[in-house]
């Protein structure tokens, strides 16, 4: 069994997810995958969904029940779960998600076809538009992210398995030895950011990210961890998406994209003052200014990320979209722009290159209940 089936560890990290804990578990439990442990590691609840796991589950032997006595965001959170897992690969699920059966089988039969392949993600499928789909995320020279995903039915696009940039953190799969060569989620992050940090490192490292459609997970999407637009989530991504260009570029990169990074959100932060909305405008200022004071921190990771380095920056670079898109920046002050329900029109293709992506910028209409004026999102694909 452990040369057609390795050892798998599926890590569910859990805050507060009383409402989605057993549908999570169940399904997970469910898999049809022969060989797994799952690692339940508890963020100090305190709204008894860790006693009510350890109640229900507790007598499968495939579970590991692990409580941190604060909460340690994500990227700590798992980090403390990889301590406990045995497996060569590792899967971290969201705690508000459900699994198709077959969904850990399919992972790691993508994983095993390719050594490269140090990271891959599972078709996520949103629960409030089941229509929709999250393959993953692209990226802009300066950090900002942008979704991967359409319809299901869109043309079969999402029906076969591609290269991405980086992957989201709902359902995906990593090598354990590529954690360990390059190391986990960065705990500095706590929250968001953190995925695609890991993934910009499996590109540095030499290895690949890729989206798996035949692993289908239904993600309820941010039912413990909400408020992106918060001026805390502000904060946040403002903070994470500046140490990942000062940690992750060569020098040179580094020290110009993070200038232009910083001066984008000083004009962001200008817009919310413009607004009325200091706390927003604050968080901008004080996500950089977290940089600033802790360029010592971030220089000792550096320093790692860049001894491991495999692939220039020249080669990295072809697989990033050249430019923020500026229009949704102002407009919306956010830092991702997400997958929507109805694709309207391709509007260009950038970064057509042998190595390369090709990047497909396209108007989208908004789904029920977002703004009204249309906005761009992106998807990526491998050159055939």
């Amino acid at each position: 069994m452990s040369e057609t089936c390795p050892l798998v560890s599926v890590v569910v990290l859990n805050y507060n997810g009383l409402r989605f804990v057993g549908n999570c578990l169940r399904s997970a439990l469910s898999s049809n995958y022969p060989n797994f442990e799952l690692v339940f590691v508890d963020n100090a609840s305190n709204d008894g969904s860790f006693e009510w796991a350890q109640t229900i589950f507790s007598s499968d032997p495939r579970l590991k029940f692990i409580r941190n006595d604060r909460n340690l965001g994500f990227a700590a959170g798992n980090n403390v779960a990889l301590k406990f897992a045995v497996g060569k690969y590792v899967v971290f699920l969201s705690i508000d998600t459900k699994v198709d059966p077959g969904w850990l089988r399919e992972l790691v039969r993508v994983m095993e076809s390719d050594p490269k392949i140090g990271v891959a993600q599972s078709k996520i499928i949103d629960s409030d538009d089941p229509s929709g789909i999250c393959a993953g995320w692209a990226m802009d020279r300066y950090g900002f992210s942008y979704g991967v995903g359409g319809r299901k039915d869109d043309l079969g696009r999402y029906d076969r398995m591609f290269e991405v940039f980086a992957v989201g953190g709902a359902a995906m799969a990593a090598r354990k030895d590529f954690l360990e060569k390059m190391g986990s989620f960065d705990p500095c992050f706590f929250l968001y950011a953190e995925d695609t940090d890991l993934c910009w490192r499996a590109w540095i490292g030499g290895y690949r990210v890729v989206f798996v459609p035949k692993s289908v997970v239904l993600h309820v999407g941010r039912g413990v961890s909400k408020g992106l637009l918060s001026s805390v989530g502000i904060y946040l991504s403002c903070k994470n998406h500046a140490i990942m260009l000062l940690k992750n570029y060569e020098l040179h990169n580094a020290v110009r994209r993070f200038s232009v990074y910083s001066i984008l959100m000083m004009f962001l932060a200008g817009y919310f003052f413009s607004r009325r909305k200091l706390d927003k405008a604050m968080a901008c200022i004080r996500g950089i200014l977290w940089n600033i004071t802790n360029f010592r921190c971030i220089w000792t990771q550096r320093l790692t990320v860049q001894r491991a380095r495999v692939v220039a920056d020249e080669e990295i670079d072809k697989k990033l979209l050249p430019r923020p898109n500026f229009g949704r920046l102002i407009s919306q002050g956010a830092f991702y722009t997400r997958p929507v329900a109805e694709v309207t029109r391709i509007n260009g293709v950038s970064n057509n290159t042998k190595e390369g992506f090709n990047v497909l910028v396209v108007l989208a209409r908004n789904p029920k209940g977002a703004h009204d004026n249309d906005h761009s999102h992106a998807w990526c694909h491998k050159n055939e």
